[in-house]
């Protein structure tokens, strides 16, 4: 061994071998015994892919609808989706008014005193 190596404890060299190994372990160990409980059926796996199934065509209806009611007009954007407030809302950044040339990034830029 070279001048001045450091050499492990029979306790360092424990705590290694159990971090490296036991613990990851005891780990799999757990997550077998909750998957082995765990009570999925067939029929239960079904319905819960019917549900997820159902939620997506929910959510895709939604956003066409949403996508729909967004109307490109002369001078900006009318937001006429259910929940959004047309005149609280500032469409000067949107992606419309950038094409159109009448984006104001007035307020991203720093005030010079």
């Amino acid at each position: 061994m070279p001048a001045g190596a450091a050499t492990l404890t029979t306790q360092a060299e424990w705590g290694i071998r159990a971090g490296a190994a036991l613990i990851p372990a005891i780990f799999v160990v757990l997550a077998a015994v909750v998957m082995f409980l765990y009570p999925l059926t067939d029929t239960a796996h079904a319905q819960i892919v019917a549900q997820i199934a159902e939620r997506r065509a929910d959510e895709d209806a939604a956003a066409s609808e949403a996508e729909a009611a967004i109307t490109v007009a002369g001078e900006g954007i009318s937001l006429e989706t259910a929940g959004v407030d047309a005149e609280a809302s500032d469409v000067s950044l949107s992606t419309a008014a950038f094409a159109a040339g009448k984006a104001r990034p007035a307020r991203l830029s720093r005030k010079k005193h």
